[in-house]
């Protein structure tokens, strides 16, 4: 009983989500900061920098080595894709339709992607083990987005649109009973 009740912070602490939603974070208020500082850098260089950190990520997910999830893998080739990604979207100076539509989508991303990671294994054993690594990325990317695009569509979107309606119609309510409160 006691046991695990000290062991919870351990579990929380050594979570590597909590860490790369952290470092997440991080990057967030990193760009934001560097936005509103207007630091002055060549538009070339930018673009450089960008397709150096977007090549970093493109070889460490080719190449022949498996890199472990979590801080020790995959942190550093994702903080790079992130920082080399938001470098270029910021030096082309035009919205990127298909990365506003992504970021649109990302929640829904983020809950299936795990869905696709456990369910593809059990569905089909060998397609993990039959096709190379960057084709099993690439079928792994298709089925989360499109699982993402159904999400999103279908369940996302028309519980804001049924939360908002709620949260519209309280305040309604809410000011028809103090313009009534008030007017005595």
């Amino acid at each position: 009983g006691s046991n695990s009740m000290l062991l919870a912070p351990v579990s929380v602490l050594s979570c590597t989500m909590m860490w790369e939603f952290i470092a997440g974070m991080l990057i967030a208020w990193i760009y934001k900061a560097c936005k509103e500082i207007k630091i002055s850098i060549a538009p070339l260089f930018k673009a450089l920098v960008s397709l150096v950190l977007i090549a970093f990520f493109l070889y460490n997910l080719f190449s022949d080595k498996t890199l472990p999830q979590g801080l020790t893998g995959l942190l550093a080739p994702s903080v790079s894709l992130v920082l080399g990604v938001l470098i270029l979207t910021d030096t082309l100076r035009f919205e990127l339709k298909p990365l506003s539509f992504i970021g649109d989508i990302s929640y829904s991303i983020y809950l299936s992607h795990w869905i696709v990671v456990c369910l593809v294994p059990v569905i089909y054993p060998q397609l993990w083990l039959v096709i190379p690594k960057p084709i099993n990325l690439i079928v792994f990317i298709a089925l989360t987005f499109a699982l993402s695009v159904l999400m999103h569509f279908y369940i996302e979107k028309p519980a804001i649109r049924c939360c908002r309606r709620l949260l519209s119609s309280s305040r309604d309510k809410d000011k028809k009973y103090i313009d009534i409160s008030t007017a005595t």
